[in-house]
C-alpha cells in the first residue's frame, strides 16, 4: 500500500482555526485566505472534533464550512452544537458558520430553517439591517435550497438579500458570527475583510504563518525530502503551470539526478502544445512519449 503524503503548508494540528468540513467545493478557499491572512489551519470532519477538543486541542476560532446537505436529510452532516457552545462560553472560541454551517447552528440552537419553493444561486446583493464589523454588504455570492426564517434567541440580523431575510446575523456578545452566503469566494465583496475582523477582533488570533511564493517553496523542499529520503522520483508533467511548478521543486530539493518527469503526447493535445512543452522543460531529465498513433 503506497504512502500518501500531504502537503502541511498553512495547516497543521493545534492551528488556532478549525475548519468543520461539510462538504463544500470551497472549504479549501477559506483554508486559503485563512493562511493569505496569516493564520494557519486545521480541517477535519465534524464528526472528529469531539475527540480533537477532548485531546485539549482548543482553537481560536472554528468555521463551520458550507455543503449539499439540508438540516432534514436523514443522513445530513451533524455539527457538534453543545461541544461548540461549551468551547464558545468556557475558552471565547469565536464560531463562523457559512451557508450550510450557518443553518445547521440556527438550527441546533433553536431557530427555523425551511426549504426554499426557489435556490438561491449566483450573486446576490446584500443589504445591511445592522452595522458589524466595519463590513458594508454588497455583492455577495449564495449557494443554497433552504431559507433561514428565523433566528434563535438573543442573535441579530445584520443583513439580508431579496431572498434571505437572514443572510448575515449572529451574536456579537457570544462571538458568533454566521452567513448565509459565502465570504470565501472571490467575487464576494470584502469577504475577505469579513474574515479578517472575525479572525482578529473576534477570535483575537495572531499571525503564525507567512504567506507568498518564497515561503511556499521554503516550506515545499524540505517536505519532498522528507517524502523522497531516497531513490528516484517520477512526475508526471503536462506542460501545465501545476506540473511543471511541481516538476522544477522536486529537481530544487533531490536534484536533477533523482528527477525524471514524463510528458506523454495522447493524441488530445493542442496543436503545437507538445513542442511547447520541449521547449519549456528541455531534452535533460523528461522522457517525451507519443500515445497518439
Amino acid at each position: 500500500m503506497p504512502t500518501h503524503h500531504r502537503f502541511y503548508w498553512g495547516t497543521r494540528k493545534g492551528a488556532q482555526i478549525v475548519i468543520l468540513e461539510c462538504g463544500s467545493k470551497s472549504t479549501p478557499l477559506i483554508a486559503g485566505v485563512c493562511r493569505g491572512l496569516g493564520v494557519c489551519t486545521y480541517t477535519m470532519p465534524p464528526a472528529d472534533f469531539t475527540q480533537y477538543a477532548n485531546d485539549r486541542q482548543i482553537p481560536k476560532a472554528v468555521f463551520i464550512s458550507g455543503g449539499p446537505d439540508s438540516v432534514y436529510d436523514p443522513g445530513a452532516v451533524q455539527i457538534p452544537h453543545e461541544l461548540l457552545m461549551r468551547l464558545n462560553r468556557n475558552h471565547g472560541t469565536a464560531i463562523f458558520g457559512i451557508c450550510y454551517g450557518a443553518q445547521a447552528l440556527v438550527f441546533t440552537a433553536g431557530g427555523r430553517v425551511e426549504k426554499s419553493d426557489k435556490s438561491e444561486v449566483g450573486i446576490a446583493a446584500l443589504s445591511l439591517v445592522g452595522a458589524h464589523g466595519g463590513y458594508y454588504g454588497g455583492q455577495v455570492v449564495m449557494n443554497h435550497a433552504d431559507s433561514i426564517i428565523a433566528l434563535p434567541d438573543g442573535w441579530e440580523n445584520w443583513g439580508a438579500t431579496e431572498q434571505s431575510p437572514y443572510a448575515y446575523f449572529g451574536d456579537k456578545k457570544a462571538r458568533v458570527v454566521c452567513t448565509h452566503f459565502h465570504p470565501e469566494m472571490g467575487d464576494t465583496k470584502d469577504g475577505e475583510k469579513l474574515m479578517a475582523h472575525f479572525l482578529f477582533s473576534l477570535a483575537r488570533c495572531t499571525q503564525d504563518h507567512i504567506a507568498g511564493p518564497e515561503a511556499f517553496v521554503a516550506d515545499a523542499l524540505p517536505f519532498i525530502r522528507e517524502a523522497a529520503p531516497e531513490g528516484g522520483m517520477v512526475v508526471g508533467v503536462s506542460g501545465g503551470v501545476d506540473s511543471a511548478a511541481t516538476l522544477e521543486l522536486c529537481r530544487r530539493a533531490l536534484g536533477s539526478d533523482r528527477v525524471c518527469g514524463i510528458h506523454v503526447d495522447n493524441g488530445f493535445l493542442r496543436e503545437g502544445e507538445v513542442e511547447e512543452v520541449r521547449m519549456l522543460l528541455g531534452g535533460y531529465g523528461v522522457i517525451y512519449e507519443n500515445a497518439a498513433r
